[in-house]
């Protein structure tokens, strides 16, 4: 119970410290700390991930930085990619799947470091910081979101290969890992569809919550095994860290709290690919 309240409250205040990417670490929190089987560790990680982007997006809806018609046609695209990874999770036994876990790990990890090393050739900290469940997805949209865009706010994207691949992918993500995928979601709103940052990190809160809970949905047989008394404390922390992170954001340096995290990402990656192999 206490490994869960201060896991918890971690992911929360790295979610709100470093604008997202915290969540990524409710699986091994879910698999190594709290003994769940892989399949309910990720039915679970889908609960937190919802929790954060419900706690974030309600801040950027406010600001009106949610594109409500872009969010939804990109969630319902990535149910597409939710009902493949469902269809072929049952057949991934745990160990295979912390080794694919793994190599997601460092693959942020990497996204995350390259953002903040691009960020560091322009100005510091340039990438704002906000409340979300995105994984570095500020980080790494560093470099697509440094000038100015003109953008229209339909349903059309301006670029609907790129748009759907994204969309597809990242539904496929969270159904077979339970991470919100905003690593994906960020750079492809601000590519495809020529997104200022603060936008496209706001809309795409509403994308992981849509993704979230249709992997939700499709899980529902599995809801029932996981153990409400052990998660419950656990999401209830994160929503206290995430408050908490975003209220001293402005006080930690950003950058290098990206390059700390994005190490020990791949620290933790390390560990499950020992653990596992």
């Amino acid at each position: 119970m206490l490994l869960g309240i201060a896991g918890g409250l971690a992911i929360g205040l790295l979610m709100g410290l470093l604008g997202g990417g915290g969540a990524i670490l409710a699986i091994p929190l879910f698999v190594y700390g709290l003994r769940m089987e892989h399949t309910q560790a990720v039915v679970a990680s889908l609960a937190v991930v919802a929790v954060g982007a419900v706690v974030g997006g309600a801040t950027h809806l406010r600001q009106g930085h949610v594109l409500v018609p872009r969010g939804v046609a990109f969630g319902v695209l990535g149910i597409i990619g939710s009902v493949a990874a469902t269809s072929v999770a049952h057949r991934v036994s745990g160990t295979h799947f912390m080794l694919y876990f793994a190599a997601l790990l460092v693959l942020v990890a990497v996204l995350m470091l390259r953002g903040v090393w691009s960020s560091g050739q322009g100005s510091t900290d340039a990438t704002p910081r906000t409340t979300t469940a995105t994984s570095g997805a500020g980080a790494v949209a560093t470099v697509v979101s440094s000038q100015a865009y003109s953008y229209r706010s339909g349903w059309i994207p301006d670029r609907p290969v790129l748009f759907a691949s994204a969309a597809v992918a990242v539904g496929f993500l969270t159904g077979f890992f339970g991470v919100g995928g905003g690593f994906l979601i960020v750079p492809a709103l601000t590519m495809a569809l020529a997104l200022p940052m603060q936008k496209a990190v706001g809309t795409s809160l509403l994308v992981i919550f849509i993704n979230t809970v249709v992997a939700l949905v499709l899980r529902g047989d599995q809801i029932l095994l996981v153990d409400i008394p052990t998660v419950a404390p656990v999401m209830a922390m994160v929503i206290v860290g995430v408050l908490s992170g975003a209220a001293f954001s402005s006080k930690v340096p950003a950058s290098a709290l990206r390059a700390a995290f994005g190490v020990f990402l791949i620290s933790i990656a390390a560990y499950v690919a020992v653990v596992e192999a």
